[in-house]
């Protein structure tokens, strides 16, 4: 269970690079986008962040008080670089259709831009894949609610990338993003993880999730879908809940 478990779960979020495509070609699809916006959304709020608030504990104990930044301030100064690194990205592209590249030829594959752009979010998948092993030492259930919940973060993920990239992402960028996140899960499964590596990566990773759920899963009014991200906010409020 401690090995197949986190391998499974790796395997749900990794599945959203291939089901996305298939999704996107269905009716509604800005509604099942919002949904899983919703749940994204929720999953950071009710989850995430409370969780966040408790990494500074594990900081200190691993000697963060000698440090130049105290507890909590190391641990919100990691999820600062996750928002700044991911920034950092979503600025790349902007910038290249600022020089009129419009989606789809920002980053060709033979083009810089698109392997950093694909790159970065993988090593994000990496190091979400990765701690889904230290979900398991909190139990199934946690492990489940962390794993659902990445699936649908990585379903608008999925949508933004094959949106700016086209036929280039499906052709290596899906492939190259699922194949990092499966790593990272294996890496999770057969590796330690330490309480200090879990909190230093759980903190750059919330950063990463915070911005990209305002980017991607949190759409213009003209694009958004209300009650389906309601709705997606319901359900996973009422899972949190009882689980």
């Amino acid at each position: 269970m401690e090995t197949i478990a986190p391998l499974l779960g790796a395997a749900l979020v990794a599945s959203m690079f291939f089901v996305g495509g298939w999704a996107s070609k269905l009716g509604h699809g800005r509604a099942y986008l919002s949904f899983a916006g919703g749940i994204a959304v929720t999953y950071v709020f009710l989850d995430l962040l409370p969780e966040l608030a408790t990494m500074h504990e594990v900081v200190l104990e691993h000697g963060g008080e000698h440090r130049l930044f105290h507890g909590e301030e190391s641990v919100y100064g990691g999820a600062l670089l996750g928002v700044v690194v991911f920034y950092a990205l979503t600025y790349l592209i902007r910038a290249g259709r600022a020089r009129g590249r419009g989606p789809g030829t920002v980053g060709a594959e033979g083009d810089a831009t698109y392997w950093v752009h694909v790159l970065g979010y993988g090593v994000y998948g990496l190091i979400i894949g990765y701690l889904i092993s230290e979900r398991l030492e909190h139990g199934i259930v946690s492990l489940a609610v962390y794993s659902v919940a990445m699936a649908f973060h990585f379903f608008t993920v999925d949508h933004s990338l094959r949106h700016e990239h086209k036929a280039a992402y499906e052709r290596t960028g899906r492939w190259l993003m699922a194949g990092l996140l499966m790593l990272g899960g294996v890496l999770g499964a057969l590796g330690s993880v330490s309480e200090l590596q879990v909190a230093r990566a759980f903190a750059f990773i919330a950063g990463g999730i915070i911005i990209t759920t305002l980017k991607e899963e949190v759409p213009e009014a003209s694009e958004g879908r209300f009650w389906p991200f309601l709705f997606g906010v319901a359900v996973y409020s009422l899972l949190l809940l009882l689980a």
